[in-house]
């Protein structure tokens, strides 16, 4: 039986994520901040980083790892670079705070770096040098992961997908941004393939023989097939 699609307008996509949020413990604040993120990359035709991560999110809330209720706290600030402990908080909520953190450094030091650990997943990395973007700043982010990406000619995961983006304001003219993962793919869109039981693109995963493995059932019963490096 094919999917059932059901189609929501941005309010209602939100306020149905949101809802969900709160019920496992987050703040009304967090829980639109993280369902605002969704919702974007969701808008931005970005499916593996939009609702489908819900799930995931909530699994992390059931087994420990994430921390419904926490709230990131800035941890240092020397100059124009900023720490920011996530203590297990959203990806987004922390994300979010660095983004205002690092803005406010950069007006007044010309530029702003602030790093965060300790956090959940952050969502759509995009979002973010977007937002910074819109202030009129020049945009940067990174962001790392678990060793899931084979090294180029390589047979086992040593990398992580680590994800960059960039957006330059546009003079006069849209911005130009850049949202990539290094590797061949993100890692979400595998989920995408696999609730879809469509065969992965040749070139994406191999196998512990550095052959190419196009079957994501493949994926999820042997950890050790790693994506391929971009």
């Amino acid at each position: 039986m094919a999917p059932q699609v059901v189609r929501l307008s941005a309010p209602d996509y939100r306020l149905a994520c949101s809802g969900v949020l709160r019920g496992v413990g987050a703040t009304d604040e967090h829980a639109d901040i993280v369902a605002s993120n969704l919702m974007r990359a969701d808008r931005r035709g970005v499916a593996s980083h939009g609702l489908a991560n819900l799930a995931i999110y909530i699994r992390a809330i059931q087994e420990g790892a994430l921390d419904p209720a926490a709230a990131p706290e800035v941890a240092r600030i020397d100059g124009a670079v900023a720490s920011i402990d996530g203590r297990r908080s959203f990806g987004q909520v922390a994300g979010s705070l660095a983004v205002d953190l690092a803005a406010s450094l950069a007006r007044e030091h010309g530029m702003g770096t602030a790093s965060v650990r300790d956090c959940g997943h952050v969502g759509h990395l995009g979002d973010y040098t977007r937002m910074l973007g819109e202030e009129g700043l020049i945009g940067v982010a990174l962001a790392n992961a678990a060793p899931l990406v084979a090294p180029f000619g390589g047979r086992e995961p040593k990398l992580g997908t680590n994800p960059i983006s960039i957006t330059v304001p546009g003079s006069g003219g849209p911005d130009v941004a850049v949202d990539i993962a290094t590797s061949a793919t993100a890692a979400s869109r595998l989920q995408q393939y696999l609730a879809a039981n469509r065969d992965l693109p040749t070139g994406w995963a191999i196998n512990g023989a550095g052959d190419d493995v196009v079957d994501p059932h493949a994926l999820f019963k042997d950890d050790s097939l790693p994506l391929k490096w971009g």
